[in-house]
C-alpha cells in the first residue's frame, strides 16, 4: 500500500501555473496558463504516530505530542521516518499524496489509499520515508503533510507540525567503525587453509556491521595472512595462544586506537569435522569484555578471533567484535551459560530483542520477542535497544567525520 518514493523539486498545493512564451518575432510576450490539480489536507486523515528508525525504534510523536527517548540517533545515517496513521468516515478513501520537507528538501510519496488504522507489525500500513544520510545532522527538520486532491483543506490532523518543522535531536556525531579482518593460513595440518574473505564476502560483512552497529560508516580491511602452526582444538589452551598472537601483531602494527582486530581460522574444512564429538567446542574468543592491559575499554583489549565456516564467519565475528565493545552475553531459553557469561541487567530473560528494530540492509521490520539479541546464540539475531544503546556509550572512542 505504501510504495515508493520518489525525490523531486515539489510546489505544493499545486495552482494555476502561467508561463510566458515569447515570441522570436512578436514584440509581446505570450501568456499561456494550464490549470493542474489543487492539493490540501485530506479530510479524515489522522497522523497517530511518527517514529524514526536507523535499526531501533525511535519514537518521535504520539498524538501530536513530542517524545523524549533514550533511544539514540546518529548523524549521518540513512533513517526511516515511518508515520503511523489512521481514518475516519470523512476519508474517501481514494489516493493520498504525503509531502515530506526534511531537511530543507522536499519529497513526495504517492499512496493508492491509506488504512483504517495502521498496525505496527506491517511496514505496507505506514507512510514510510528513507531519509538520505546526509540530511541527518546535529537535528532532524521534518514535517510531514497528507494531502488529497481538491481537499478542502482544514482538517490539522493530517499535517505535523500543525505549522513550520519540527526539530529532532540527533544524540550521536557521526562516526566510523574501523575492523581489521586477520586471516590465518591453518599450517597445523599442511593444509595453508584460509578462510573466504573476496572482496563479495567482505562487503556483506560491511553491510551487516552497518546495519547492526550505531555508527555512520564503517571501514573494513583484509590483512595479509598471517601463519599459525599450532593445532586449533575445539576447546582448549590453543585459542587463547591465537588471541595473544593476534593482540601481538596489533601492538607491533599500532594502528589507531579505534581500530579493532578480528582474527579468522578455517581449521577444517567444515564445523562438524572440527567439533567431532567434542563436547564443547568454541566458535571465537575475544578479550574478557573488552579489557587489556590498559584495563576495561584499552585498545589493547580490542581483539578477537573467530572461525570461518562460511556459514557462520560473519556472526561470530559480529558477536565476538560485541565482547570487545565491553558486551557480556545475552541469555538464552536454549543454552546454559555460566552465570559469571550474562548480562544479568538484560531486560528479557529469554534474550529476545526488547524493542521494533527496521532492519538497514532487508528493509524488514524485527519484531520483540521474535529475534534473538546478537550477543545471545538463539537464532535470528538483530539487534536489541538494550544492546544498540551500549554500543553507542561505547563508539565514544570512534573517530569522527
Amino acid at each position: 500500500m505504501v510504495s515508493g518514493m520518489q525525490k523531486t523539486p515539489c510546489v505544493l498545493p499545486a495552482r494555476l501555473r502561467c508561463f510566458a512564451l515569447v515570441g522570436l518575432l512578436a514584440s509581446h510576450a505570450l501568456v499561456s496558463c494550464a490549470t493542474e490539480p489543487v492539493y490540501d489536507l485530506a479530510a479524515g486523515v489522522h497522523i497517530d504516530e511518527v517514529a524514526a528508525y536507523q535499526a531501533i525504534e525511535r519514537p518521535l510523536v504520539v498524538d501530536g505530542e513530542e517524545q523524549v527517548s533514550d533511544v539514540p540517533l546518529i548523524q549521518k545515517r540513512t533513517t526511516l521516518l515511518r508515520v503511523f496513521v489512521s481514518t475516519d468516515e470523512a476519508f474517501d478513501g481514494g489516493p493520498v499524496l504525503a509531502l515530506f520537507t526534511v531537511g530543507g528538501e522536499t519529497f513526495e510519496v504517492a499512496l493508492d489509499s491509506l488504512p483504517a488504522m495502521s498496525q505496527r507489525a506491517d511496514l505496507e500500513s505506514t507512510v514510510n520515508l528513507e531519509v538520505p544520510a546526509d540530511l541527518v545532522g546535529p537535528t532532524l527538520e521534518w514535517s510531514v503533510q497528507l494531502l488529497q486532491e481538491d481537499a478542502p483543506g482544514d482538517n490539522l490532523d493530517a499535517r505535523h507540525p500543525a505549522e513550520g518543522v519540527a526539530s529532532t535531536t540527533i544524540e550521536g556525531r557521526a562516526n566510523v567503525l574501523s575492523v581489521v579482518l586477520v586471516p590465518f593460513s591453518y599450517e597445523a595440518d599442511g593444509s595453508g587453509r584460509l578462510p573466504d574473505l573476496s572482496p563479495g564476502r567482505v562487503d556483506e560483512f560491511t553491510t551487516l556491521l552497518m546495519s547492526l552497529y550505531p555508527v555512520s560508516e564503517v571501514r573494513v580491511e583484509v590483512h595479509e595472512p598471517v601463519a599459525l602452526d599450532s593445532a586449533l582444538e575445539p576447546a582448549g589452551a590453543s585459542w587463547g595462544g591465537m588471541l595473544l598472537r593476534l593482540g601481538a601483531l596489533r601492538e607491533s602494527e599500532a594502528p589507531l586506537d579505534d581500530v579493532y582486530y578480528h582474527g579468522i581460522i578455517l581449521p577444517a574444512e567444515t564445523r562438524e569435522e572440527h567439533c567431532g564429538d567434542a563436547e564443547r567446542c568454541l566458535n571465537g574468543l575475544a578479550a574478557p569484555n573488552g579489557g587489556g592491559p590498559g584495563g576495561l575499554g584499552s585498545p589493547e583489549g580490542r581483539i578477537s578471533i573467530g572461525v570461518g565456516f562460511p556459514d557462520r564467519i560473519f556472526d561470530i565475528a559480529i558477536h565476538e567484535l560485541g565482547h570487545t565493545h565491553g558486551r557480556d552475553h545475552t541469555p538464552c531459553s536454549d543454552r546454559g551459560y555460566p552465570p559469571s557469561d550474562l548480562d544479568t541487567d538484560y531486560p528479557r530473560e529469554d534474550g529476545m530483542i526488547d524493542a521494533w528494530g527496521w532492519d538497514l540492509v532487508t528493509g524488514e521490520l524485527r519484531a520483540p520477542g521474535l529475534s534473538s539479541d546478537l550477543m545471545g546464540y538463539c537464532p535470528d539475531r538483530y539487534i536489541s535497544a538494550y544492546t544498540w544503546k551500549a554500543l553507542h556509550v561505547r563508539s565514544a572512542v570512534n573517530r569522527s567525520l
